[in-house]
């Protein structure tokens, strides 16, 4: 991945970065991407951290490819934000499972799909039941691009939540494919 190039500040530090995303809107929530955790290269945690201490009213829901418990628990106890799970990430169910056991208002289920195809445990799909309040039906095929969220799909992925509405609501946040105003 290339560092970031905005309009919208100079350079990509992420500090400067989330100010200027806050500066065109008061967002209450920031999705973050820790890619060098996700590729197995470190992490970020100081960065993490200080967006956090620099903007205590912002929850951040952080991806950091995390698949066992024993990162995730840890992770939960240093941070405030949200640990995004993303279903590329795992290889089975018993990782959700786990921590659904637990607190789980703190998660946010990544649904990591490529040109349609699902990317995770297919099972995964089929239990809703094991799905936290949050849901992200992530296009990773259309990030980047203006050809606009895959309605089909989230169609689709909001009927099976649907289903939950007597258990809990779940909310299914759209993600890739939204570039622009349109």
């Amino acid at each position: 991945y290339r560092p970031l190039e905005t309009s919208l500040c100079e350079g990509s530090d992420p500090l400067a970065v989330c100010l200027a995303l806050l500066g065109l809107h008061s967002f209450s929530t920031i999705y973050l991407a820790d890619l060098d955790q996700i590729e197995g290269r470190g992490g970020n945690e100081d960065v993490i951290s200080a967006l956090e201490a620099a903007f205590p009213d912002v929850e951040f829901w952080v991806d950091g490819g995390l698949s066992e418990k024993e990162g995730a628990s840890p992770w939960l106890a240093r941070h405030s934000g949200g640990l995004v799970v993303g279903s590329e990430s795992q290889k089975d169910v018993a990782f959700l499972q786990g921590l659904m056991e637990g607190d789980e208002t703190r998660l946010v289920l990544s649904l990591d799909f490529r040109q349609g195809d699902f990317l995770g445990p297919e099972d995964l799909l089929d239990m809703p039941a094991l799905w936290p309040c949050r849901v992200i039906v992530m296009s990773l095929g259309r990030i980047g691009g203006d050809s606009g969220p895959d309605y089909d799909l989230l169609a689709g992925i909001a009927a099976k939540a649907a289903k939950l509405s007597e258990l809990r609501p779940v909310d299914v946040i759209a993600a890739g494919g939204v570039r622009g105003v349109d």
